[in-house]
């Protein structure tokens, strides 16, 4: 079982895996009713294929999961991914001990722009990053310190949880197939991304292995991808809508995006 930790305390650890780039291959080709018992050259162009021309529905045969320790608004942004399934730790049924975040300085940043249309920029202020982490601790103490109490009181936790601060840990059990796990990290590399959750996504990269060796993987030299990127076109999001004249930030209907 491997386990990278990333954010100050918080971790992504491999559970499991199901199936191999073999397994995606044969489900490629069960419309022709052909199987492979091995892979072979051939296998691995048939997956670039898959990926390159968006067919998806091979990858939904190959499944992962992952243990998860994270703060909450991490959490709960990861969970608008429903292409998986999850179990959460329980307030109601079990005391809060997994801690609170608290942002290293590099996290430490503040928002440049209009809602839909902005930039993060970091807080170089020495000054400032020192307040920062000092608000966080005595935010984080005092919330701690009311949940202890309101549970001597004899208060169930679970009404005692809501005092505590935004910033604790929870930690999950997290299943998906291998495209929604591509979908994912699509998505949750994106710059614009939360910085906590893009340490998340980011992490899965070197353990997301298992038996698959090759997928997705699609060999690409600099004047490729400038001329794939160039061909790109920005999908008309504001269909049907008044036309207010703004920039539409990016996303996918309900976060479930096609490979």
């Amino acid at each position: 079982m491997s386990e990278i930790v990333v954010v100050p305390n918080g971790y992504v650890r491999f559970i499991s895996s199901m199936g191999t780039d073999l397994d995606i291959v044969n489900d490629a080709r069960q419309s022709y009713d052909v199987e492979h018992k091995e892979l072979t050259k051939d296998d691995e162009g048939l997956i670039n294929f898959l990926v390159k021309h968006r067919h998806g529905t091979p990858f939904e045969g190959a499944e992962f999961k992952f243990q998860i320790k994270a703060p909450l608004p991490v959490a709960r942004e990861w969970m608008r991914h429903r292409w998986a399934s999850y179990n959460e730790v329980s307030g109601r049924y079990v005391k809060q001990t997994l801690g609170f975040y608290e942002p290293d300085v590099a996290a430490i940043r503040t928002q440049v722009g209009k809602p839909g249309h902005y930039t993060y920029e970091s807080i170089e202020d020495m000054e400032v990053q020192a307040k920062v982490a000092i608000l966080f601790n005595k935010s984080y103490n005092r919330s701690h310190a009311d949940y202890e109490k309101l549970l001597k009181l004899g208060v169930a936790k679970e009404l005692a949880r809501n005092v505590l601060a935004q910033g604790m840990f929870t930690k999950f059990m997290y299943k998906t197939n291998a495209r929604g796990l591509m979908n994912f990290l699509s998505l949750r590399n994106d710059d614009r991304a939360m910085y906590e959750t893009r340490l998340k996504s980011i992490s899965f990269l070197p353990i997301a292995g298992g038996g698959y060796m090759q997928a997705p993987y699609e060999e690409i030299n600099t004047e490729q991808y400038k001329d794939m990127v160039g061909r790109l076109k920005r999908p008309k999001l504001n269909i049907g809508i008044e036309d207010t004249g703004k920039e539409l930030d990016k996303f996918c209907d309900t976060e479930v995006c096609e490979v």
